[in-house]
């Protein structure tokens, strides 16, 4: 486990170790020209009679600290760096193949914390998200089409919180967004922390973000504390907001106008620690880690929901949603699903129900 002390704060630990700031300076930088936004991958966008013919939208989510394309691309060869990309959500032998009926999108948001991190509350992440797929399927004429999620880590609770938001009549967008929550019928989470993920992870992500403060003054890097507090459930003393968003997603999925069948993904297979501590200085961490540290990032209780179906990968956190051909076990399993949800599609949605009376 991560050897951090329990006397001395964060840092204090960094400004005991001036060295580390320098190499740390080096990850606050990120690519400029990033746009932020949902991306049809499948069919072309141009092709406009190729969307009008696709009967279902699937959209994808990545998790914290992340790129949308970054996240689905895996080495042809199982961890062969340099043996070639596979995309499963845009290559035409995977997702296009398996799901011809559905036009496919990647959601790229701003999930940093310790480097150009939004100054947004969770809430307002929510909001955006659920904004953009209305104005999106308003533009393409889609407001009818039935919707599946597939959601990775971290962006499964940002899901959780947009759909419960979905409820809440009041904000202006509030019927629409009520609207776009009537046409979900099938969600996905893959490896989503409900209950909280490992501590090494934790840990990490407070060491980066302790990195993050001491360098915003010099630096101008923009931190927020704002997501990393969803990564643990708190305690007695202190509770976090992940136990209540999850409650009340669970709340809002047991009830007949909004239940939809959800599948939850988990791993089986341990991380290393340098993995999760990569964007760290190498100096620090060689100080702070156990050479041989390894786990499970999110154990099944937290990944799985009450209720909801179960699949177990054999798999490392990391590669629940990097998926190399048609023929990966992840792949089928998990096309599997979300091709049983579209066949579902219109039974789904006629058993909500009318809400008139709710409306």
């Amino acid at each position: 486990m991560l050897k951090l002390s329990t006397n001395v704060s964060l840092k204090h630990e960094l400004r005991e170790h001036p060295n580390q700031l320098g190499a740390a300076s080096k990850l606050q930088k990120l690519d400029d020209g990033r746009v932020f936004g949902l991306k049809q991958v499948f069919p072309s966008p141009d092709d406009v009679n190729a969307t009008n013919q696709k009967t279902i939208d699937i959209f994808i989510l990545h998790g914290l600290s992340a790129k949308s394309e970054e996240t689905w691309i895996a080495w042809k060869e199982y961890d062969v760096t340099g043996s070639g990309d596979v995309n499963w959500t845009s290559d035409a032998n995977m997702l296009p193949e398996a799901m011809p009926e559905a036009r496919v999108m990647t959601y790229d948001w701003n999930a940093d914390y310790d480097r150009t991190a939004s100054s947004d509350i969770f809430l307002g992440h929510a909001d955006t998200l659920l904004d953009r797929i209305h104005i999106n399927r308003k533009k393409t004429k889609r407001l009818d089409r039935p919707i599946i999620f597939v959601a990775s880590c971290f962006g499964g609770l940002l899901l959780a919180k947009a759909l419960v938001r979905a409820t809440d009549l009041f904000p202006l967008q509030g019927k629409l967004n009520f609207e776009t929550l009537r046409q979900v019928v099938g969600v996905t989470f893959l490896g989503t922390p409900f209950r909280g993920n490992w501590k090494a992870g934790y840990e990490a992500a407070s060491l980066r973000l302790a990195i993050a403060q001491n360098a915003a003054a010099e630096e101008g890097v923009e931190y927020s504390k704002e997501l990393i507090q969803y990564l643990q459930l708190g305690t007695p003393g202190h509770p976090g907001p992940l136990a209540e968003t999850v409650r009340r997603f669970t709340e809002m999925v047991s009830n007949h106008v909004f239940k939809f069948p959800i599948v939850c993904f988990y791993e089986t297979r341990h991380t290393k620690f340098k993995a999760v501590l990569a964007k760290l200085p190498q100096d620090y961490v060689q100080a702070q880690i156990k050479e041989d540290g390894h786990g499970i990032v999110v154990e099944e209780s937290s990944a799985c929901l009450d209720g909801a179906e179960r699949v177990a990968l054999d798999v490392r956190h990391n590669m629940l949603h990097k998926f190399n051909s048609p023929d990966d076990d992840g792949f089928q399993r998990l096309s599997s699903r979300l091709s049983i949800f579209a066949e579902n599609a219109g039974h789904i949605i006629r058993a909500k129900g009318n809400t008139e009376n709710f409306l």
